[in-house]
């Protein structure tokens, strides 16, 4: 089948038509993964390319993993439909399924790898250990820029023979430098992957759990990666495909059928995405699930879990084993590292891996919190998954690079990503990895949330709707709407941090007035919905997401504008009470968040990104200020009984912030600070004898000298001796 791209040749030479336009005798386009035929008549669920059209299918999973295509039929010979419920729940013969697999993948193999006795190559558990040393399989598609090795010869497009660029890579389980040093217990070894992948499936939640989860789906909580349309497609597909498999009690044997089917998977890259969204979809489920699918959907689970409240009953039914919110978060994020882990061995690269990749990372911070390194790690990898890729220099839509779900759905995940590094940057202090010098940073379109269901057609009439700054005039606020604001800021963000970290960068008084100013217009720009205004906060439940949004960004403009006068204080210039009045501002809308927590409790899993991030700068500042009062130092406008009301209320805060939080220890230690800062403020030390001008601060002696609000670019409110 491979002479065909992946379809099989008739006896007169010519390429299969798939079963829809065969059996209605009508020309087919050979299109891979369906036809466009039956895209355009949304037939993809039938469309398939059998190997031998003549013969009659033994079963549905056994069909798809027999000929590696998309969409099987069952035992009947009538089309298997992925999303039907009809089909939840039916029992499957599981040794009838894997002994026809045995042979089907495992001919042409050179011996086992652990014995060669019947009983241990019969086994179904072990099936998937016997493969072709010699077979290759063909890599993802990987982006190489104009300077690259093989740039020469791709560039000369005069034959497919001068391109250098290896496009095939071998089995994971190879031995390509001799017997490995760990043998079978390699992480690479069949039965080392296969026993991982296998704990990982019992995790998986029970049927009534999964949906749910899908039932408080939100999509200003819930990531950009995890989109509901593919969440829900999935979670609806993997019940209907798999639900003999998945149903109690759980054997290793049942659920190897499902490892079976990603095992299989992939040894084939992802195909090109099709025009219609569905279409897309299906060639990464079901049948054709893939590992990096599977970790999505692990997730999802996760990231669900996670904006529960810990007195949820899903964390007390009997399949938790008692584990706590933190406890059930990170259950599923080790499924997904493991799926993760199978993607890395195959080398493969896609969309779905980065998404994957992504969701790793924000449930290792919600857990564990944000100032790890195993979190800068993370974002290195993602950065350069993307570039390999090839995200960071996607088209623009025209003519040869038409809109499609696919597409959109690359545009959102590469924001996400340039975002997160440059909020991880700004957070740690240290370089982005991206930079727009080299990247191009195309906004994702302000569609509404069921784009993924749209065809290219729709979406070009939905895009046709927007206004002439590329917002829905609907006065909606979609995921796409924050993160289009929201992008436009970090944008911002990286000319401060090329200011603030840069070598011996120049900054005259002149760009930091440019940056104020760039600032101001970005806001300016925004539609009316995404603005905040303190005086017009609703109280109406239906509004949450609103003032969610709207606070969250104005919050983000403010930190720009903190940061900016943090880089024009190092500069010597006299920016301390434009950076006090931030500040002020800062703990005003952190603390909103607090006093509006029973409306927003929804989001309040995001509480404690919200104090690391924004609250713990503005604080320090506030309570700089407070101290040098107290010495008699200050020469700023900061009225003290209310610097004083808005610290308690942020420690108060603080206290609030639950121990299955990401950041709790984080918040335990800053509250010590700032009670016994305000302890020194309400209550002075005496005055120190033969220096009545002299104060004790609590500060260790190493810091620079009080008098300078330059050493804020030093202080780690988090350290030190006073707060023991």
């Amino acid at each position: 089948m491979s002479s065909g791209g992946g379809i099989g040749l008739r006896r007169n030479g010519k390429k299969q038509a798939c079963e829809v336009c065969r059996k209605a005798k009508l020309a087919c386009d050979h299109s891979l993964p369906h036809c466009g035929r039956c895209v355009r008549r949304k037939l993809t669920a039938k469309c398939i390319y059998h190997p031998a059209p003549m013969t009659r299918p033994r079963g549905a999973i056994v069909a798809s993993l027999g000929s590696a295509q998309h969409t099987p039929t069952t035992s009947g010979g009538s089309s298997h439909d992925l999303s039907s419920p009809q089909s939840l729940g039916q029992e499957s013969p599981t040794q009838q399924i894997i002994d026809p697999l045995t042979s089907a993948i495992n001919k042409a193999t050179d011996g086992p790898l652990l014995g060669s006795d019947d009983a241990t190559r019969n086994n179904p558990l072990h099936r998937h250990m016997y493969w072709d040393k010699n077979a290759t399989f063909q890599r993802s598609a990987r982006y190489y820029g104009p300077t690259s090795f093989s740039a020469i010869f791709r560039d000369a497009n005069v034959s497919e023979d001068i391109n250098i660029s290896e496009n095939s890579r071998k089995h994971p389980a190879t031995w390509p430098f001799g017997q490995p040093l760990l043998g079978r217990n390699r992480p690479s070894a069949p039965t080392v992957r296969m026993d991982q992948v296998l704990k990982a499936l019992t995790n998986i939640p029970s049927k009534e759990i999964c949906f749910k989860l899908l039932a408080m789906y939100n999509p200003l909580v819930h990531h950009s990666m995890l989109d509901e349309i593919i969440m829900r497609h999935c979670i609806e597909t993997l019940w209907s495909t798999f639900g003999a498999e998945l149903a109690e009690p759980r054997t290793s044997e049942k659920l190897s059928v499902i490892a079976n089917v990603c095992f299989k998977s992939e040894e084939r890259p992802l195909p090109p995405a099709p025009e219609n969204g569905y279409a897309w979809i299906d060639g990464f489920m079901g049948l054709n699930l893939r590992f990096e699918m599977l970790g999505l959907l692990f997730g999802f689970f996760g990231y669900s879990y996670q904006c529960l409240q810990e007195h949820d009953e899903l964390f007390k039914v009997p399949e938790n084993d008692g584990r706590d919110r933190k406890q059930t978060t990170w259950r599923m994020k080790e499924c997904a590292e493991v799926c993760f882990r199978m993607c890395e061995m195959s080398e493969e690269i896609n969309e779905i891996s980065l998404a994957l990749m992504m969701c790793i990372a924000v449930l290792e911070t919600v857990c564990i919190g944000d100032e790890s390194f195993q979190t800068r790690r993370q974002i290195g990898d993602i950065v350069v998954y993307a570039i390999a890729a090839g995200l960071h220099r996607m088209s623009d839509y025209g003519p040869n690079n038409k809109m499609t779900p696919a597409t959109e759905y690359k545009r959102r995940l590469w924001s996400a990503i340039y975002c997160a590094d440059k909020n991880h940057a700004a957070f740690n202090g240290t370089p982005p990895a991206l930079s727009a010098r080299y990247c191009v940073v195309r906004l994702p379109l302000d569609l509404p949330e069921n784009y993924l269901a749209m065809s290219s057609e729709e979406m070009s009439k939905a895009v046709d709707k927007l206004d002439v700054n590329g917002w829905n005039t609907e006065s909606r606020i979609y995921r796409t709407t924050f993160f289009r604001a929201f992008s436009l800021i970090v944008d911002i963000r990286e000319q401060i941090l090329e200011a603030s970290l840069g070598v011996d960068a120049l900054v005259p008084a002149s760009r930091i007035d440019d940056l104020h100013r760039l600032c101001q217009e970005t806001y300016a720009n925004f539609p009316n919905q995404l603005r905040y205004s303190p005086r017009e906060e609703s109280t109406s439940p239906n509004d949450a997401g609103h003032l969610m949004v709207q606070a969250y960004l104005y919050l983000s403009l403010l930190q720009n504008s903190f940061l900016i006068d943090r880089v024009a204080i190092a500069r010597g210039f006299q920016n301390g009470q434009r950076l006090l009045d931030t500040a002020v501002e800062m703990m005003d809308i952190t603390t909103m968040f607090w006093r509006k927590r029973d409306q927003l409790m929804i989001y309040t899993s995001l509480f404690d990104w919200i104090i690391t991030c924004y609250g713990i700068p503005c604080a320090g500042v506030v309570c700089v200020e407070l101290l040098k009062q107290a010495n008699g130092q200050s020469e700023l406008v900061l009225p003290r009984s209310s610097a004083i009301q808005k610290l308690t209320i942020f420690i108060a805060f603080l206290e609030w912030i639950r121990p299955t939080d990401g950041n709790f220890m984080l918040a335990g230690r800053l509250k010590k600070v700032l009670q016994r800062i305000l302890d020194r403020v309400l209550d002075p030390p005496k005055e120190v004898a033969g220096n009545s001008d002299v104060v004790e601060l609590p500060f260790d002696p190493m810091f620079e000298p009080f008098g300078e609000m330059d050493w804020l670019n030093t202080i780690d409110w988090t350290q030190g001796s006073w707060i023991e």
